[in-house]
């Protein structure tokens, strides 16, 4: 699909393995940052998380990119809302030194020591593996994961995925706005991760949406349910404490909460439902014979069985050039690289043209050189092959020097000399 969302409830929970794992591991990351699993006094342990971050970095380098955003807003948050105003406690902060002992070195001393040292430790070792992505995608085949949103800008709407969020996107907002009502620090300081985990979403999806260096669907996977789900049951139940409630009547308000875990439920079985029939569907579609886009079926009996023969018969390396949608099954089924496929090939677009001329046709010197010179030892001439050709049964009609290796009813495939 062109683009994805985390917004299924089912398909979350094992969307794919290395998102589900990154996933984890940055609940694990912010749990930990929170004062929560371990303690944070030792400088041991902020080597661990260092190294928990490496493996984040090197299984979803989104996902690290993500956490700095949430640690930055963290950090600008606790040095404008908490240190700055411990420092402006001493009234004679502007006509002498600071004193470390005193009370406003203290806060900026136990700021520093407690938790921006943590901080710092965690971004020294994980800075190289944003550093080795940084230059990996500097160049192909990995610059194309880049490239392609770059010449492929997603077309994302704030509307349509906020309203697949869920139920848990309001009650999240409802939370941080009485949370702001109630203006209290412990509240703030327990959730201030949290909270910058919602923020930092949010503002990476709107980021990346005006720069078309990273998809900004990239960031909906960075599982927001979780802050926003622990930010609303924080604030209702606090809410459900208050005066203005009696206690007999706090079941209204937990049953709020209860509302998308309902919705989501239902969801679910909705989604296994849908799922099921996608999967039938899959099973007996026979048109179009060659799918492309939202038309998706497996592969035609004869594609498979020309594929088949290229698995036994040809050596892994060899390049076999098809269409694309033949060539994104290829790899799967024959295990040979494919001239072109999956949509993050590199130089698609121009490959794409020059296959769609040597099936239309070509002078046979000019295409056997061109053949050649693209390390291409196969051509496979199926279904989609013969659209793009006009209807031709046989392309040694159009290059008499290809020796044909294989043959079925509507499939041929040639050697290239």
């Amino acid at each position: 699909m062109p683009w994805y969302t985390m917004a299924d409830s089912l398909q979350r929970t094992t969307f794919m393995p290395h998102v589900t794992l990154a996933q984890g591991l940055l609940a694990f990351i912010v749990l930990v940052f929170s004062g929560g699993f371990v303690s944070k006094r030792m400088p041991a342990n902020w080597v661990f998380l260092g190294v928990v971050g490496m493996m984040l970095g090197i299984i979803f380098p989104p996902g690290l990119l993500f956490f700095y955003g949430v640690l930055g807003l963290v950090t600008v948050g606790e040095f404008f809302f908490f240190v700055i105003p411990g420092l402006t406690r001493n009234p004679e902060r502007r006509t002498q030194k600071m004193d470390p002992s005193s009370e406003a070195g203290m806060t900026l001393r136990t700021w520093v020591h407690k938790d921006l040292f943590g901080r710092i430790i965690f971004g020294i070792m994980t800075i190289p593996t944003v550093i080795y992505y940084f230059l990996l995608v500097g160049e192909y085949p990995w610059k194309r994961l880049v490239e392609f949103d770059v010449l492929h800008p997603t077309k994302f709407s704030y509307i349509e995925y906020f309203l697949a969020v869920g139920p848990i996107f309001p009650l999240g907002v409802v939370g941080i706005v009485m949370l702001l009502i109630w203006k209290r620090k412990d509240a703030w300081a327990r959730l201030k991760y949290f909270i910058a985990w919602i923020v930092a979403w949010l503002g990476f999806l709107f980021i990346f949406n005006q720069i078309p260096q990273q998809s900004p669907t990239r960031f909906t996977q960075m599982v927001p349910h979780i802050p926003l789900g622990i930010v609303a049951a924080y604030a209702f139940y606090e809410l459900s404490q208050t005066r203005l409630l009696k206690k007999k009547y706090a079941f209204i308000i937990y049953s709020l909460l209860l509302i998308p875990v309902a919705l989501g439920v239902g969801s679910m079985a909705s989604s296994y439902m849908w799922q099921k029939d996608f999967v039938d569907h899959k099973l007996r579609a026979t048109l179009p014979i060659v799918p492309s886009g939202a038309q998706v079926m497996y592969p035609m009996k004869e594609i498979t069985l020309g594929m088949t023969w290229l698995q036994v018969y040809t050596p892994r390396t060899a390049v076999v050039l098809s269409a694309m949608t033949t060539g994104n099954s290829i790899p799967v089924y024959a295990g040979n690289t494919a001239y072109v496929g999956h949509a993050n090939t590199v130089k698609l677009e121009e490959k794409l043209i020059a296959m769609e001329q040597f099936y239309r046709g070509m002078p046979e010197s000019q295409a056997m050189t061109w053949l050649r010179e693209q390390h291409i030892a196969y051509v496979f001439y199926g279904f989609e092959e013969q659209a793009i050709n006009g209807g031709a049964i046989d392309l040694r009609s159009l290059y008499p020097a290809l020796e044909q290796t294989y043959e079925s009813p509507h499939v041929r495939i040639y050697k290239v000399h």
